[in-house]
């Protein structure tokens, strides 16, 4: 658990270094409260748990958002990249080929395999 953060949670307006001071010290085998000079109360080992199991949701929660939007990202970029690629195959396929198509498909492809490259 990371205390720290469990009292954040429970009071946002806190200020650790200040208000209290969290040490592992080796000397248990958790860490602990060095100090607690505030008047917030200060929390139980209760609540701290259940403080970090919440904590933990909304970090798996952002985690989870974040992977989401990667992935609607890589869909949107692959989407664009079929539309493209249909631009062009009716293009060539036409007979008067559209040069700027073309160009603008070339230009696409090479800029994606650079970023694939680096």
């Amino acid at each position: 658990m990371e205390i720290s953060l469990a009292i954040k949670y429970i009071y946002p307006n806190i200020i650790r270094e200040t208000d209290f001071n969290v040490l592992d010290d080796n000397q248990w085998d958790w860490p602990y409260i060095k100090w607690y000079n505030t008047s917030f109360k200060q929390p139980t080992q209760a609540e701290l748990e259940t403080a970090w199991v919440e904590v933990q949701a909304l970090q798996q929660a952002e985690l989870d958002k974040q992977a989401k939007k990667e992935a609607i990202d890589k869909i949107a970029t692959l989407s664009d990249q079929l539309n493209l690629l249909a631009s062009v195959l009716d293009t060539i396929t036409s007979e008067t080929p559209d040069q700027a198509i073309i160009d603008n498909a070339k230009a696409k492809f090479n800029l994606i395999q650079t970023i694939l490259n680096n």
